[in-house]
């Protein structure tokens, strides 16, 4: 499994011990994919934030490295799998984040 230490919700509602942050199934297993992946590739996650319901966006900070800014609606672990070769290429100790929000592209600062 993946351990994730922090995950901050943004939606200021209250979880009750037991509560699934992510109430939609589809979304908590794309949720796990994509750490899956992340751990594929050797990136280590620091924290995880998912943003208010409007935004339909969640952000993963590396432990080393930026936040990847990636959608709630749409496939990201088949995008980021995808562009893992490409990531790795990056010098991730200096950027910023990395968009990933547009399926099948990445946009990085």
């Amino acid at each position: 499994g993946s351990l994730i230490l922090r995950v901050f919700d943004e939606n200021q509602e209250k979880i009750f011990l037991g509560q699934r942050l992510l109430a939609e199934a589809d979304q908590r297993l794309e949720f796990f994919r994509v750490l899956d992946v992340l751990r594929a590739i050797d990136l280590a996650v620091d924290f995880a934030v998912i943003k208010p319901t409007a935004d339909r966006e969640w952000t993963i900070k590396l432990a080393v490295g930026p936040e990847l800014r990636l959608s709630r609606i749409l496939p990201m672990a088949d995008s980021l799998a995808s562009l893992a070769e490409k990531i790795k290429a990056l010098p991730l100790e200096q950027i910023e984040y990395i968009d990933l929000t547009v399926p099948n592209r990445l946009y990085y600062q």
